[in-house]
């Protein structure tokens, strides 16, 4: 588990230099009041609350109904970058707005926009409804929010809060443990209620033992909410309803203000940290009251499920970093880019059309870096495996990535794609297919390939290579290929079973049923040990069984990579239950060509919980194996 602990404090400004060494920056000026608008764009938007899982259980439990989330939407001039993180920012206090300048909600979002970010700052209903709404309820606005960048194809989610805002966040993070979230950012990170907390350190709230017996004495009574309900007969009366008025002009009905304020409120952000997995940034300025001395490091001890957790002290400013916005932003990205949650650079996206070897046109996408393709790196052919298409498999995650990079990457259809096109397609038809693609890169002036084949496309691409030595394709890459199907179908099934449909594969073929009569079987694939047995289904019709599984089948990877010399990388997972590290031995050492293998403990099939890695690895050996002209 790695930790750091990085202080900003001094005589002048500071930031951390290399090796963690403190560099001065000189005195902010006053222009860092100044709202940060250009180069940036922003929207207000209304988004629908869609709720579901354990959010609707809750917002039932609430009794409350999903009204829209209200939202300012910034993200860098030349539009939003789907492939960069995305920030969803949730303003402090009760009260709170996205749109005052004065707090991170704002010039945060607009500085961190012109960075290149989409920061999503939302007003959520403690803003307006904060005398009735518990605090629990901000979880349905986090959550259309995060939905909601989501939806514009953002994968790297980052969530930061101001003030009360931190501890919405944190506390979110904490309870769902969101997959989709990245990174954490506190700003000005205070508690409610408690040791050390706003009650204690500011005497906020008057006569707050008195408040809290009256709040909790009327949730007794059931008169904790504000009754607002329909009484035509006049039967309910006109006793009015129990507020407590809480300091500054703020009042809340008895169950708001023990969600927030009780000794069982969720309002404590010390209560959370410590579930937090994800990189924790905790900043805060030396005269925010709020956040007395000391307490940035003890949040930062407490946090030891986090796999990093990094904090900043500011000099001569207040809980609303008053002088050194511009700091704190720039702060802010140089930690998510040492995260590696830096902005993407753009790609090009291009949808394309080439005739397949049956005279009909098939679609492919084609990922080009914005600044252009570079022409001394090689391009990348990514091949789908059994029933996959350009957009699943892992095409499409690793297409961009690539794209990203730097490099050229074409995600191509053909016949063999789809639920479809294994049962109608042979493994020459696929080949001569590849061969289509491999001239249309050619013809945009690409004639250095990478060709990537992921499970089943990896003895698509191994047959294509055999039968055409292709001179244009200069090195393969295999994600998780598939075993030797003749091999892993007859252990799977046993000798004799396997005899018995393979005999009735052939007597269908024979009656001319070939591309008609289904072979539909269930076994026990060969799996690990860890898995045990594999149930597995066989669901093909006959002329392509015989194409795959028979015997005398092209399917044999490990007889394919024999015949062609070209450098290769393989990746492959301990999670996998097609796969065996003794397979990928196997393979690796079938190779004619010089061939390299990974490994990962997590690995599973799809490899999607791998995806930095295998961009990583495959990037590496790229550039060690094909080194720019």
């Amino acid at each position: 588990m790695r930790r750091a602990s990085l202080i900003v404090v001094g005589i002048a400004w500071f930031v951390l230099g290399p090796m963690g060494h403190a560099q001065e920056v000189g005195t902010p000026e006053a222009t860092g009041l100044v709202p940060r608008t250009s180069g940036v764009k922003v929207e207000i938007l209304s988004i629908p609350t869609v709720v579901s899982g354990q959010y609707a259980k809750l917002l039932r439990d609430l009794g409350q109904s999903a009204e829209p989330l209200m939202a300012m939407l910034f993200y860098p001039d030349d539009g939003i970058n789907q492939y960069s993180p995305g920030i969803l920012i949730h303003h402090d206090g009760l009260g709170g707005h996205p749109a005052r300048s004065t707090g991170p909600a704002r010039f945060a979002a607009e500085r961190l926009a012109a960075e290149g970010y989409t920061v999503l700052s939302i007003y959520s209903r403690h803003a307006r409804h904060y005398r009735t709404v518990k605090f629990e309820e901000t979880a349905l606005d986090i959550q259309t929010g995060l939905d909601f960048l989501n939806s514009r194809g953002i994968q790297e989610l980052i969530l930061a809060g101001h003030g009360l805002g931190a501890s919405r966040v944190t506390w979110y993070q904490a309870s769902t443990q969101d997959p989709r979230v990245k990174a954490v950012v506190n700003f000005s990170p205070s508690d409610l209620h408690g040791e050390g907390s706003v009650v204690e350190a500011t005497g906020l709230v008057q006569d707050y033992d008195q408040k809290l017996v009256r709040a909790q004495r009327a949730v007794a009574a059931g008169r904790g909410g504000a009754d607002r309900s329909a009484d035509p007969d006049m039967q309910k009366g006109l006793a009015p309803d129990e507020w407590i008025y809480v300091a500054d002009g703020v009042i809340q009905t008895a169950e708001a203000f023990l969600s927030f304020w009780g000794p069982e409120a969720k309002t404590r952000t010390s209560d959370w940290l410590p579930k937090i997995k994800m990189p924790i940034l905790l900043l805060s300025g030396i005269n925010d009251p709020t956040v007395p001395a000391g307490r940035l490091e003890a949040l930062a001890q407490s946090a030891t499920a986090s796999s990093r957790v990094d904090y900043r002290w500011y000099k001569d400013t207040n809980r609303f970093f008053e002088g050194v916005w511009d700091q704190v932003s720039d702060d802010v990205t140089l930690w998510l880019s040492d995260l590696e949650l830096a902005p993407k650079s753009r790609i090009v996206t291009e949808v394309v059309d080439v005739a397949m070897g049956n005279g009909r046109y098939h679609p492919g996408i084609l990922y080009t870096p914005a600044a252009g393709a570079d022409p001394d790196k090689p391009v990348f052919l990514l091949q789908h495996g059994w029933t996959g298409d350009i957009v699943h498999s892992s095409n499409h995650w690793l297409g961009w990535r690539l794209a990203v990079s730097g490099y050229v990457v074409l995600a191509p259809e053909s016949r063999i794609s789809g639920a479809q096109g294994i049962q109608k397609t042979g493994l020459a038809e696929v080949a001569e297919d590849l061969g289509l693609w491999v001239d249309f890169l050619e013809s945009r002036g690409h004639d250095r390939v990478i060709m990537e084949g992921h499970s089943a496309g990896g003895i698509w691409i191994s047959n294509y290579m055999s039968v055409s030595q292709d001179s244009r394709v200069i090195g393969m890459v295999y994600l998780a290929p598939t075993r030797d199907m003749p091999t892993w179908g007859r252990d799977g099934m046993g000798e004799e079973r396997y005899l018995q449909v393979l005999e009735e594969a052939r007597a269908a073929v024979a009656r001319g049923e070939g591309d008609s009569y289904l072979i539909n079987h269930k076994f026990y694939a060969a799996s690990e040990e860890r898995f045990g047995p594999l149930r597995s289904v066989m669901d093909q019709l006959a002329g392509m069984y015989l194409e795959y599984w028979a015997p005398d089948s092209r399917a044999v990877h490990t007889d394919r990579v024999a015949e062609f010399d070209r450098p290769s990388l393989t990746i492959a997972g301990q999670r996998d239950g097609l796969m065996s590290k003794s397979f990928i031995e196997e393979f690796t050492s079938a190779h004619k060509g010089n061939a390299e293998s990974r490994w990962y403990m997590q690995g599973s099939h799809g490899l999607r919980e791998s995806k930095p890695q295998v961009l990583a690895d495959i990037i590496e050996w790229t550039q060690r194996t094909f080194p720019d002209n």
